[in-house]
């Protein structure tokens, strides 16, 4: 489970280089299974790296996670994960990015939600 939290510490970091690099690196394999195990590990308050990336308002790295979610995640995994996915305190990123009067935020979630 270590290796597979390396994604959430990258974006922990704002690191969209390194996020991207994990990410492409198996997509350039062609490993989905790695690349969906990555995309929805989960931390210890439940928040998937994408999750982690939204509540931290790190637009770059959650843009290249999402591309990375939308061609290997199927659509029922990004819904019920992604979007409407909740951490621990049972929040959503739409709770949580609505609470914190995150505007850019929600804009590019309500993108994102449209195009699903």
């Amino acid at each position: 489970m270590e290796c597979l939290l390396l994604l959430h510490r990258a974006v922990r970091e704002d690191n969209a280089d390194i996020s991207g690099f994990l990410l492409d690196s198996a997509q350039t394999a062609q490993d989905t299974v790695t690349v969906n195990k990555l995309l929805l590990a989960q931390d210890e308050q439940r928040r998937t790296a994408w999750h982690q990336a939204v509540f931290s308002r790190k637009i770059q790295v959650s843009e290249k996670l999402w591309e990375c979610a939308e061609e290997d995640l199927i659509r029922e995994e990004i819904n019920n994960k992604l979007l409407l996915g909740t951490d621990n305190k049972i929040r959503a990123v739409w709770q949580f990015s609505a609470e914190r009067e995150n505007l850019k935020t929600l804009q590019k979630l309500w993108e994102w939600a449209k195009g699903n």
